[in-house]
């Protein structure tokens, strides 16, 4: 009797994740593409490769991997976080401010939230109005911002 043995293939996932630890973006990229292809309907792991395609530099493709994200699970609030820095990063304010502000209205408790708003321009202020509008529990959105005497 003969015992035949299967070789595994090594998760992609798992290279990937291994890869973008080290700061490995090009091997990360590859690994999540492969992933990708296999399951193109994982939303968790089109932001880890927009992730490792924005620290590889390609801010455009790293765009596009964050709105397929948000394509497929457009509840999620961390897709339009990162999407909000990806737009940062390419210089459009504008648009940053929409995806922080929609990241937000999903989910106020995102602590990074706030200090970038701050970054964009927005007083503390604005940013307990903002506060006021999500409700009166989301308060967490102003300790982050320098005051308005700053």
């Amino acid at each position: 009797m003969r015992i035949r043995r299967t070789s595994r293939r090594p998760n992609p996932i798992i290279l990937a994740d291994r890869a973008r630890d080290a700061q490995q973006w090009d091997v990360a990229i590859h690994h999540y593409r492969t992933a990708l292809a296999r399951n193109p309907r994982n939303p968790p792991i089109w932001v880890q490769y927009g992730h490792a395609l924005k620290e590889g530099g390609s801010h455009a493709a790293a765009e596009g991997a964050y709105r397929r994200a948000i394509a497929d699970d457009p509840a999620a609030a961390a897709p339009y976080l990162q999407l909000g820095h990806v737009l940062k990063i390419q210089g459009r304010h504008d648009a940053a401010e929409a995806a922080y502000l929609r990241a937000f209205a999903l989910d106020p408790m995102l602590v990074q939230a706030p200090e970038v708003l701050g970054r964009l321009g927005w007083s503390a202020a604005e940013s307990a109005e903002l506060g006021r509008l999500l409700g009166p529990d989301e308060d967490v959105l102003c300790h982050d911002l320098p005051s308005d005497e700053d």
